[in-house]
């Protein structure tokens, strides 16, 4: 586990002011008694538990983690590491971090508040149509802790290309934390593209939750092929009319990966739309377990939810599929199916 003093140089070298320091020591002195985040079982699937174990979590520490960015050119367009971020953002950065996703979760979310090395702050000004992909790669060395926020302003529309990787491919076992918070305004479009290509004996634990305006979209595109442990919470909040997300996760996954991911759509206001897909091809003795619900509140009168969950499996590999649906007025559309098996011999 990192050390106060660590946590402290962390902070200075992203430009932290005094109460954003406090913000690490406060997590750090609630670690030790935080719980692990729970792996969560299938209807005839157990997940491995050893694979987070206590040992790993509390050894790790922040490590050479490299951060790129490639964006056109736009003058009103912020897309820049918190480091840089924080001369000019600090306040906005204070604001919305953490707005979102509760720092106090468990044990992995305390541990990335206090060895953050990195965050990426992204803001597509208001009216504004960004054409080219705003590519954000992170390149980490065994273990690493990031955070992103991303703010599309009202009218505004960019796509985000989000890049994991690792460079080294030993048979160490490593830890990766990431926090992403999006914050799109009214009439507003995002999409986010995230590819996650870590070495398979590293653990992956990230959570991301998005918060929709009127009019609004948010395309979530996920694609896994990496990580020993690949552990995930999706979260969108669709709070004006007429939002509408769509979350789509496709991972392919062999050897002894293991993957718990967890998607939540939750319909606040009328005429809301949503449609959440996951798509794999599981083989070896991998196990994939993906947990859907849509909550469609007594307010959101006219919402429409859909969610399908696709999965070939291959050799010894494990699958499970649990899709919910909380409908909680009467004048909604909502439905789910699953789809898990494999290909017969003859096919």
């Amino acid at each position: 586990m990192i050390s106060k003093t660590r946590a402290q140089s962390l902070a200075k070298g992203l430009h932290e002011d005094e109460e954003q320091v406090q913000e690490r020591l406060d997590a750090l002195g609630l670690f030790a008694e935080a719980a692990l985040p729970e792996l969560k079982e299938g209807l005839s699937l157990r997940l491995d538990n050893a694979l987070l174990p206590e040992t790993i979590v509390n050894e790790a520490y922040e490590r050479t983690t490299t951060h790129m960015i490639h964006c056109e050119e736009n003058d009103e367009l912020i897309v820049k590491p918190f480091s840089q971020a924080n001369a000019y953002e600090k306040e906005l950065i204070k604001q919305f971090r953490y707005n979102l996703i509760d720092a106090t979760k468990d044990k992995l979310t305390l541990l990335q508040q206090a060895a953050t090395s990195e965050g990426l702050l992204v803001i597509i000004p208001a009216h504004t149509i960004i054409k080219e992909p705003i590519t954000l790669t992170s390149t980490y060395e065994k273990n690493g802790f990031a955070h992103l926020l991303i703010i599309a302003k009202t009218g505004s529309v960019a796509t985000i290309n989000r890049i994991i990787n690792e460079n080294t491919k030993t048979e160490e076992k490593g830890l990766v934390c990431e926090i992403g918070e999006c914050y799109v305004d009214e009439c507003a479009t995002l999409t986010y593209n995230e590819h996650q290509n870590l070495s398979k004996t590293t653990a992956f634990y990230v959570q991301k939750k998005a918060r929709l305006g009127p009019k609004s979209t948010m395309n979530w595109y996920s694609h896994n092929t990496g990580s020993s442990l690949n552990k995930q919470n999706i979260v969108t909040n669709l709070e004006g009319h007429q939002a509408h997300c769509t979350n789509l996760l496709t991972v392919w996954m062999d050897e002894k990966q293991q993957a718990d991911i967890n998607a939540t759509i939750t319909h606040k206001a009328a005429k809301t739309t949503s449609g959440m897909y996951a798509k794999g091809v599981v083989g070896n003795t991998a196990k994939f377990l993906h947990r859907g619900l849509i909550t469609i509140g007594d307010e959101a009168k006219d919402a429409e939810g859909y969610q399908q969950e696709d999965v070939l499996l291959l050799d010894e590999a494990q699958a499970d599929a649990l899709p919910k649906l909380d409908i909680n007025n009467h004048e909604v559309q909502c439905s789910h199916g699953a789809t898990i098996g494999s290909i017969d011999e003859e096919q």
